[in-house]
């Protein structure tokens, strides 16, 4: 998926645009906050929401704070169905 482009009709995930605007792969940023490969695309696929902690990591190793997009347990996003 190329920077800006969307995921079928979502935009991309506000990680994916940090992490992909400072030119760091999944395994670098996995490496740098010492996550799993599969557990960052799960939380840049929506799949989950990570925890508080989780997100200060990934925040503090791309040097930013990102607007983490709320993940429902229903599979909706910011309250509007994931499908």
């Amino acid at each position: 998926m190329k920077l800006g482009t969307t995921h079928g009709n979502r935009a991309p995930h506000p990680l994916t645009v940090a992490r992909k605007g400072r030119k760091i792969t999944l395994r670098e940023l996995a490496e740098m906050t010492e996550l799993s490969v599969p557990g960052l695309s799960h939380i840049e696929t929506m799949r989950s929401d990570p925890f508080p902690k989780t997100r200060r990591k990934i925040e503090k190793a791309l040097g930013c704070k990102i607007d983490w997009p709320q993940v429902g347990t229903n599979g909706s996003v910011n309250g509007r169905h994931n499908p």
